[in-house]
Formats: C-alpha cells, sequence, structure tokens
C-alpha cells in the first residue's frame, strides 16, 4: 500500500503522550498515528452501522424477533466497546 505523507498540528502534551506510548510499544510515530487513525475510522464505521441496525428495527416486533434484536444490539455494542 502506498503512503502519503502529511503535516497535521495537534497540542504539544499529546503529541508528547503519543510519542513516549509508541515508543513504548515499539513502534514508529508514524505506524503509531496510522493505527490510531485507523482504529477512529472503524469506530465510526462501527457506530454508524449500528445506527443503521436501529433504525432498521424501529418498527414494533413480535416478542422472538425482539429477543434476537437484543442480542445483536447487545452483540454490537461490545464490538464497539472493546474498540475503544
Amino acid at each position: 500500500m502506498r503512503s502519503v505523507k502529511t503535516a497535521v498540528s495537534i497540542p504539544e502534551p499529546l503529541f508528547k503522550e503519543a510519542d513516549c506510548l509508541a515508543r513504548k510499544l515499539g513502534v514508529s510515530r508514524s505506524r503509531f498515528y496510522a493505527q490510531a487513525l485507523e482504529d477512529y475510522v472503524e469506530h465510526h464505521e462501527n457506530e454508524e452501522l449500528l445506527e443503521k441496525i436501529n433504525s432498521a428495527y424501529e418498527k414494533p416486533f413480535n416478542a422472538e424477533e425482539k429477543k434476537l434484536f437484543d442480542r445483536m444490539k447487545g452483540y454490537h455494542r461490545r464490538l464497539i466497546e472493546e474498540k475503544k
């Protein structure tokens, strides 16, 4: 995959924390920021998916459908929470 160089401005304290954590994890700053951005994008996509699922199931449903929906909703919520 081709890489693209970019410049961003972030608060110095956050930069220092990120730099320290990248060193502790043994990864380059570039890799650290790329992974953080990847995780953020994935989290956002999961949130959008959950919203779509919730909106699709806003209609009334019977007891069996509600039970299944509650299980699915819990599963998706755990997926999102694990990513935080």
